[in-house]
């Protein structure tokens, strides 16, 4: 998170203009293009499904919620890994749905594409198929 802290180029704005529910998403980028995206929210209750913009397609996985019972949260926020949807929301065309526990922030990273890419399928040859 320290690299390129002093420059736009380490950081974006995913949305900070959630003002009911006192929530804000960034983007932390480093030198090398690796990014997390924190979800931070202020307030002290839940949301139960929170939709933030990302910018790729694939799967994102937490890496880090102030919200786990070890740091003495609620334990109720989003774990594991999330598969983006195609739901264009924050500017984006791909979207995730997360848990958000009260008073806590969620690191997410990018883990790569949901599903590896699909083979064309082989046409069978079917030698009756020619003329004689």
């Amino acid at each position: 998170l320290w690299e390129i802290d002093c420059s736009w180029e380490g950081f974006s704005w995913i949305a900070n203009d959630d003002t009911s529910g006192s929530t804000i998403a960034f983007r932390r980028i480093d030198s090398k293009g690796k990014e997390l995206i924190a979800v931070c929210r202020f307030i002290p209750n839940s949301a139960e499904e929170y939709r933030i913009g990302v910018p790729r397609e694939g799967k994102y996985k937490v890496v880090f919620s102030s919200d786990a019972a070890e740091y003495g949260g609620s334990d109720t926020g989003s774990r594991g890994v999330m598969i983006s949807e195609t739901v264009a929301y924050h500017g984006f065309d791909q979207s995730v749905v997360l848990r958000l526990g009260p008073l806590s922030v969620l690191f997410l990273e990018y883990v790569g594409p949901s599903a590896p890419p699909r083979r064309p399928a082989l046409k069978p040859r079917n030698n009756q198929d020619k003329e004689m």
